[in-house]
């Protein structure tokens, strides 16, 4: 039996099983998944088969079954045996899982030996992939390695009948990892306004009261995070109603076992500077037991829980890394003796027309494979540089690692470095090959450039395309692709796509016109760069009344002759930095301190209202949307109407050349731009007026987070049709 069936509680549900339907044998786990060998009359023998099947474990996942007959035994029990490793693991590596309701009770019970033990878990919970340094999942190959169970534990874990039976993360007051503080000290510390970097399940978080406003904005100063959202943590479901709006999908979203950050509407109850600006809040609820308790015992309504790093800086998961990065920012440091193999930060979802929306693949989800169409050789993707993941993949099994950050430093780079050995390692794969980005400056690229396997480059759209492709299962699509910024085939800037096309070939039927990226990356920093291109392109003047003007000062001729010239200036179909552009227009960024900020903020005014559209040229020309936002703004129309009129005017003409370019093929949605639920709802109406069969992302983000997974399908379809990758 292979998938998800090691360290989630499989084997003794066997056993239990068995023993009900009075069965012999035996069943033991090896590096494939779980072996079971049952004998008994056929109808009971029938009956375990289909128990097994309907009602598996809760954190089980049954992927594949291999029956036979074999020759009777005549047994007498029906035992567990020693795991056993074998040959190329296949059994997949459990995510981390939410504190089980039956440990969290025990933990909250003064008679009970767990009683406010932050590390108590048993088979159906607790950390998992973050403590695993090989297969099979057992005790000697996790970092618990090095703490001796106690009688009480040792007893449990080798009672079949035991809910931590084989629970290897088992641990209690007398014999397992204990906090370096009392928990009443962290309490007190978290009341009085203090910045405390806490050591958690997959790293570090900086944690502080998210309604004591000083706090929040000190710690914004400190990290260098000075506009963007951060998330808070809540005890329950009733405590996120109280700031925020909560729908039934939401709340599902919350408490499932992942237990990820979801973006809900907010009810504005916190300070603003929790989420500067923003309609949605980050929220999640407890998912170890140390955070439970924190709730329990401090009564807190609300908990800041942002990552325990500085901007740029991968995840801390060791006390010197948090005190090397944090020292000065934090007021306390709370560490834990268990070690982390290897550090996972929060996953971020949201809730779009009833179903889930990635926007952050990481804990409680990585390093679960997804299901591909292809047989794949053992092969590696290392994805992008903003939002990075890597994808190693292996027979139909497509292993999406977890979010690593920007590899913007050398440290993140280090860090990406880690997770791609340790995969590696648990699976015993050893690529055969290697799939990149075309752009040849990415870090991931260069990177790969450095292993000396053939490498496979893939235009960054055409990888959007795939990923969408592999999540539905689809061969063949029109793929509207709108991101920020790819390398075309061109060498100019892409991002603004109609791509149609298969795993191996894609075609660049149509695309936004192409402005003059002045000053490369500054511009993504500086979106009044954008706004004066794009006016400048459309032919219109720079009204010194506009920001966007305000902001060139006295470079503004010099910035006019720079675009005029073509001075260090590229090429770009960017659609997100036509979101840029127009944010800027409406004056409301002309610089950002994250990417997409302006555009965020551009979505989150938008008058619902507002009817109008902006129309755009044939077949994609931004020239005459810009100059009709330059005259309503000159009319006094304001931001709010103009952002909704921007996002009709947009949804309307992809739908236009959905219909003329799809040529009776599915449609399929990718790219950053597409974490923007508004255009991708007016988009989706208008699909549906259209009656186009539409797909888009449910099990990896739009943005790049998902790139990887594209990659790895596309290497996979070349190296099928024989193409010969270049060597690097």
């Amino acid at each position: 039996m292979e998938g998800l069936v090691q360290g989630v509680g499989f084997r003794p549900y066997v056993y239990r099983l068995a023993r009900e339907l009075n069965l012999t044998g035996f069943v033991g786990n090896d590096s494939r998944g779980v072996f079971i060998e049952v004998e008994g009359p056929a109808e009971r023998v029938a009956e375990f088969h289909r128990n097994l099947m309907e009602e598996p474990p809760p954190a089980a996942v049954i992927d594949r079954v291999m029956q036979k007959g074999m020759p009777l035994q005549q047994g007498e029990n029906f035992v567990i045996l020693e795991s056993r490793a074998t040959h190329r693991p296949k059994v997949w590596v459990s995510p981390d899982l939410h504190c089980c309701e039956q440990c969290l009770e025990e933990v909250l019970d003064p008679a009970n030996r767990r009683y406010l033990y932050p590390f108590t878990n048993c088979t159906h919970c607790g950390p998992r992939y973050t403590l695993i340094t090989g297969l099979p999942y057992d005790r000697p190959l996790t970092t618990m390695a090095e703490f001796e169970m106690c009688a009480d534990c040792r007893r449990e874990y080798e009672d079949p009948m035991d809910r931590r039976f084989h629970a290897q993360p088992i641990a209690c007051p007398i014999c397992g990892p204990k906090l370096c503080r009392p928990l009443e000290e962290v309490v007190d510390a978290l009341t009085r306004g203090e910045i405390v970097a806490l050591k958690g399940v997959g790293g570090y978080h900086l944690v502080t009261d998210a309604t004591n406003a000083q706090s929040v904005s000190r710690l914004r100063r400190g990290k260098r995070r000075l506009t963007k959202p951060m998330a808070v943590m809540v005890a329950n479901i009733e405590a996120a109603r109280q700031l925020a709006q909560v729908s039934v999908f939401a709340a599902e979203l919350l408490q499932q076992p992942a237990r990820p950050i979801v973006l809900l509407p907010t009810l504005h109850k916190l300070p603003q500077a929790v989420a500067p600006d923003m309609k949605t809040l980050g929220v999640m609820l407890p998912y170890s037991p140390l955070h439970h308790l924190l709730f329990e015992v401090g009564k807190f309504q609300a908990l800041v829980m942002t990552s325990g790093n500085l901007s740029g800086q991968p995840i801390a998961s060791t006390e010197a890394e948090a005190r090397f990065q944090m020292e000065g920012l934090a007021e306390r440091f709370v560490d834990h003796n268990r070690p982390i193999e290897i550090p996972c930060d929060d996953s971020v979802v949201r809730e779009f027309r009833g179903q889930p929306l990635p926007i952050r693949r990481s804990r409680g989800y990585a390093p679960f494979p997804l299901k591909v169409s292809k047989q794949l050789r053992p092969s590696l993707a290392v994805g992008a540089q903003m939002k990075s993941t890597f994808c190693l993949g292996a027979g139909r099994d497509a292993y999406l690692s977890q979010h690593l950050g920007d590899l913007d430093s050398l440290e993140n780079l280090d860090y990406f470095t880690r997770v791609v050995a340790h995969l590696q390692s648990l699976y015993r794969l050893k690529p055969e090959y290697l799939c990149c980005d075309l752009h040849p400056d990415m870090m991931s690229t260069r990177w790969a450039e450095k292993q000396g396997l053939p490498l496979v480059r893939v235009q960054h759209h055409h990888a959007h395309l795939a990923s969408a492709l592999a999540e539905h299962g689809l061969e063949e699509a029109l793929g509207i692709i709108l991101d920020g910024t790819g390398l075309g085939e061109d060498g100019t800037i892409w991002g603004g796509e109609i791509l149609r096309g298969s795993f191996a070939t894609y075609e660049r039927v149509a695309h936004l016109k192409p402005i003059p990226l002045a000053g490369g990356d500054l511009a993504v920093r500086e979106p009044w760069r954008l706004a004066l291109a794009h006016l400048w392109s459309a032919g219109m003047p720079w009204d010194q009344t506009l920001d966007s003007v305000q902001m060139a000062g006295m470079n503004e001729e010099r910035f006019r002759v720079q675009l005029e010239r073509g001075i260090n200036c590229v090429q770009t179909s960017s659609a997100g930095r036509l979101f840029d552009a127009v944010a800027a227009l409406c004056g409301l960024r002309q610089t950002v301190q994250y990417e997409a900020e302006a555009a965020i903020l551009l979505e989150n005014i938008a008058d619902k209202n507002e009817r109008g559209s902006y129309y755009f040229g044939d077949p994609w020309d931004a020239g005459p949307a810009v100059t009709a936002i330059f005259r309503d703004l000159g009319r006094g129309i304001s931001p709010a109407r103009i952002s909704m009129r921007f996002h009709r005017g947009l949804a309307e003409h992809l739908a236009i050349l959905a219909a003329r370019y799809s040529d009776g093929l599915p449609i399929v949605l990718s790219g950053g731009v597409f974490q923007n639920a508004l255009l991708t709802e007016l988009l989706l109406n208008e699909l549906g007026t259209l009656r186009l069969p539409v797909f888009m992302h449910r099990l990896v983000p739009p943005n790049d987070g998902g790139l990887a997974l594209g990659q790895l399908m596309v290497g996979a379809a070349r190296m099928e049709n024989g193409g010969i990758p270049t060597c690097a």
